[in-house]
């Protein structure tokens, strides 16, 4: 939780060497969160600044670089209500002005539909505060001062190692001491940063996994080449058992196929046929094999679809 707050403090920024602000606080639940002089709240993440040049209280907003200081407008006090030496009549551009503010030192609110709210024209230093940050800062200090007005935030300590806080109360009797608190020990624990030698991989190991890979790729390629050595020995072995299983079984495709073709028995020129011959497969067409003609007969038209009759050859007169 402290080192919460010097982290948030830290980000309301440090002043400048020509501050108009010397002071920077919280309102606290007994002012009901009202900077000194003002009649509207000022909640935190918002914040109170002074200006020692006019001694006006200003409530400064934290979480945007658009956030600016602003406090309640006075009453003009020139003539028939116009603004007196020193002021400036608000609205600008109406008439009779509504309000004034300080003339050089403030311009009247540019937010539209806001009256009575003039916005500080020095730099809101704090603009950029983390929001976030501003509130656990606020959380931080007031617990441990649970009785006080203001929660003062001295912006020259930031660049110290601790928070110093100045609580103020309704009379002395009340008012709680100034705490500082050390945290030192928390800030030197979070900064430290990690041996950057214990992430280092040394040389030796490199090596070594260098040369397992290495190790490690050879090995694969000895046992792909052993693999392809045996598929090609095994293609090789069934190749030659189907060549001898060929030479040794009657392949039919052997010789072109005419190996097994069977040859009928001889026909001599003088044979007598009591019919002719079939081929193999000629009984679906009920076909003959063509034979030659003996010489003692004589040639005439077949009858029907069989083969050719002989007769005898009858002596001529």
């Amino acid at each position: 939780m402290i080192r919460t707050a010097v982290l948030a403090v830290a980000l309301l920024g440090l002043e400048r060497v020509a501050a108009d602000y010397n002071q920077f606080y919280f309102p606290t639940n007994s002012t009901q969160f009202r900077c000194s002089g003002m009649g509207n709240v000022c909640p935190p993440p918002s914040v109170c600044a002074h200006d020692a040049l006019t001694d006006v209280h200003y409530c400064c907003g934290t979480g945007s670089k658009d956030a600016v200081c602003w406090t309640n407008s006075q009453s003009c006090r020139g003539d028939d209500a116009q603004p007196a030496s020193g002021q400036l009549g608000c609205p600008s551009n109406a008439g009779p002005n509504t309000y004034c503010c300080r003339s050089g030192r403030e311009q009247c609110t540019q937010r539209s539909g806001q009256i009575n709210i003039c916005w500080a024209t020095s730099m809101n230093e704090i603009a950029n505060a983390s929001s976030d940050s501003v509130n656990a800062t606020y959380s931080s200090i007031s617990s441990a001062s649970a009785s006080a007005k203001t929660l003062t935030v001295n912006l020259a300590a930031l660049t110290s190692t601790s928070v110093s806080t100045t609580p103020t109360s309704v009379d002395a009797s009340q008012t709680p001491s100034s705490s500082s608190t050390d945290v030192a020990a928390a800030s030197n624990t979070a900064s430290g940063s990690p041996d950057n030698g214990s992430s280092k991989i040394s040389g030796g190991a490199i090596g070594g996994i260098v040369a397992g890979a290495v190790v490690g790729v050879a090995l694969l390629a000895a046992g792909g080449f052993m693999l392809f050595r045996r598929n090609k020995a095994k293609q090789g072995s069934v190749k030659s058992e189907l060549d001898n299983d060929n030479n040794n079984t009657g392949n039919p495709y052997t010789g072109n196929g005419y190996s097994a073709v069977a040859n009928g028995p001889p026909q001599t020129k003088y044979a007598h046929n009591p019919g002719p011959a079939m081929m193999p497969g000629d009984e679906q067409h009920m076909q003959y094999a063509p034979v030659e003609m003996p010489t003692n007969a004589y040639q005439h038209e077949l009858e029907g679809t069989y083969g050719a009759k002989r007769e005898p050859v009858s002596q001529l007169p």
